[in-house]
């Protein structure tokens, strides 16, 4: 929420259009990044949970919203992107308007299939421990 904020405040403020769509960029990719790992982070702090207790009624919560958490992440890793584009603004070169999985040496730092296997390990993991 932190993020859609940030992206609404960016729109009311006037802002020369190349730094607009830099800072926009950048705010979109933190957002996007937010999207996907705060939900990571959660099933897996759950899945630690669910090793630990031998309360069944909580392990299936857990995995309730351990499964919520994996779809969230599913759902950002299939989400279209729309095509970067490419400005020279003060002697650079900006990949701008969409999240940029790029990192700075121009490789992808961002692999959608990495994602969307971790999201089927973790639902293999609730599996090989009889959480349904």
């Amino acid at each position: 929420k932190t993020a859609q904020g940030c992206l609404a405040e960016l729109d009311r403020v006037q802002l020369d259009p190349p730094d607009y769509e830099i800072l926009k960029t950048r705010l979109s990719n933190h957002k996007v990044q937010l999207e996907y790992r705060a939900p990571m982070m959660l099933a897996y702090l759950r899945y630690r949970r669910i090793l630990k207790t031998q309360d069944v009624e909580e392990k299936k919560r857990l995995a309730i919203e351990i499964r919520k958490d994996v779809e969230q992440v599913r759902a950002v890793a299939n989400r279209k992107y729309p095509l970067m584009k490419e400005i020279d603004y003060r002697g650079r070169k900006w990949r701008v308007g969409a999240p940029d999985f790029v990192n700075s040496k121009g490789k992808p730092a961002m692999d959608w299939n990495v994602v969307r296997t971790w999201a089927d390990k973790m639902e293999s993991l609730l599996a090989q421990n009889g959480v349904r």
